[in-house]
């Protein structure tokens, strides 16, 4: 699990193993789990990415109950390690977050993984969580009681000089003395040329 690139710790990672591999021909493809059956979910090699194919299998899991065939707790490298998985496709889906974390999308992996035309079957996936938002406070209702607090005054002792809130100084003298030039290049050029042509 990563945040802006950071490993996040903690929490579990559970794989469910939705596709089985189906060889046609020389060509292999992946087809529903027996347990997966019902969920009448689709795709194809171009959707399998998809993040709503995953969120489907997810829901489903989820409605009926289906237990999890792997799960890891989440190290201090940010990864799982969830070891002697059959060949298939597997639905990775994070059961229980991280302290102060939402739980990251559930996505799709296979195993093996086709890489550059290499099959990988030590597969690799790194998926990145948020923080949990904080909830916008409501504002108290009219039949609140409502406590005020005076501001009391400061114990600072004061000093003749301002703090800096941001204002620049230099820009005026400089803005002044370009306006005095450029005023006097105008001035120039407007009277000085009419003396000339008078000359």
């Amino acid at each position: 699990m990563l945040y802006n690139n950071q490993p996040v710790s903690g929490g579990t990672l559970s794989v469910y193993r939705v596709g089985d591999i189906h060889e046609d021909d020389g060509n292999y493809t992946f087809v529903l789990a027996e347990k997966f059956a019902g969920s009448n979910v689709t795709w194809t090699e171009e959707t399998l990415g998809e993040p709503e194919v995953a969120k489907a299998l997810s829901e489903y899991a989820a409605k009926n109950s289906i237990a999890a065939d792997k799960t890891g707790t989440i190290g201090s490298d940010g990864k799982a390690a969830l070891d002697g998985l059959a060949l298939g496709l597997y639905l990775v889906k994070q059961e229980q977050p991280a302290a102060g974390y939402q739980c990251a999308e559930p996505f799709l992996v296979t195993v093996p993984y086709l890489e550059k035309e290499t099959y990988l079957y030590d597969v690799d996936a790194t998926p990145k969580v948020e923080p949990l938002k904080v909830a916008p406070t409501d504002p108290p209702s009219s039949d609140t009681q409502t406590t005020v607090v005076e501001a009391q005054p400061s114990t600072v002792p004061q000093t003749g000089t301002l703090p800096q809130t941001g204002q620049l100084n230099w820009p005026i003298p400089v803005l002044v003395v370009l306006g005095l030039i450029f005023f006097s290049f105008g001035w120039f050029l407007r009277f000085g040329r009419k003396d000339r042509n008078e000359k």
